[in-house]
């Protein structure tokens, strides 16, 4: 009688990605988008956009992402300090200079040193979020934001300003406690207490100068009404502000 050993392999999901538009705020999906990490067999691709790793070796890693209409995207990884339920990434991908972007959509483009982040937020705008719930500050990482239904808000860099006071900060939502009631995770902990009658959460802009110096992307919350925007650039003391032109690509450093 022969016996024969069956060989059981165990699968096991490392790392899920899930690649977004950063100017739609959409699922990008299609044969365009290239996910990978160096020494690691090429991940299952779902169709809800979602790219999934298995059995990864190293629990310290760097993913990167190539599309043919979006900057390249780098991020480290450590598997670790992820929650062992729900180890996801939400990569926002942003536009390049070959993205179809809408007729009319404004722009900005300029120079810089290579490597820097340059912010840009505008100040005088309408189109701001409010918060749901008082923010008490301490070392509370939670907050609770009432923004358009179906938003996707992971990854997205927001500033918060108390209207009375004029005390700002930047943040970052690092992920989604519970989307119906609006709740969400900050990257790091406010410094200040914010009141939900009068903060105002306002989107920003980050862009990054590649190795010729170039930057170059679209506004999705400018307003035709409100064009003035603030500009910070690493280094320097105070913000440069500048008016732009609606509809067209602005030349502004």
């Amino acid at each position: 009688m022969e016996f024969k050993m069956a060989d059981h392999i165990h699968m096991r999901m490392s790392l899920a990605v899930q690649v977004i538009d950063d100017f739609t705020n959409r699922v990008v999906t299609g044969q365009q988008v290239q996910v990978r990490i160096l020494g690691e067999p090429k991940p299952i691709r779902k169709a809800e956009g979602y790219y999934i790793f298995l059995n990864l070796k190293e629990r310290k890693t760097r993913l990167k992402i190539t599309a043919s209409q979006f900057l390249d995207y780098e991020e480290s990884v450590d598997i670790d300090a992820m929650n062992p339920l729900e180890p996801v990434i939400k990569a926002r991908l942003k536009p390049n200079r070959c993205y179809s972007l809408p007729q009319g959509t404004t722009c900005v483009e300029g120079k810089a040193s290579p490597g820097t982040t340059l912010r840009l937020v505008c100040p005088d705008s309408t189109g701001y979020y409010r918060l749901m719930a008082d923010y008490q500050g301490g070392e509370e990482r939670e907050i609770n934001i009432f923004h358009p239904a179906q938003m996707e808000m992971e990854g997205k860099s927001f500033c918060i300003r108390n209207k009375e006071k004029k005390q700002g900060e930047d943040f970052m939502v690092s992920r989604v406690v519970d989307s119906a009631c609006g709740r969400y995770q900050l990257a790091e902990h406010l410094k200040h207490a914010y009141q939900k009658v009068s903060a105002r959460i306002y989107p920003i802009l980050l862009m990054e100068a590649d190795a010729n110096g170039e930057f170059f992307a679209p506004l999705t919350f400018l307003e035709k009404e409100h064009t003035k925007v603030s500009i910070r650039i690493p280094g320097e003391k105070k913000e440069r502000e500048c008016e732009l032109e609606y509809g067209t690509v602005n030349q502004i450093l």
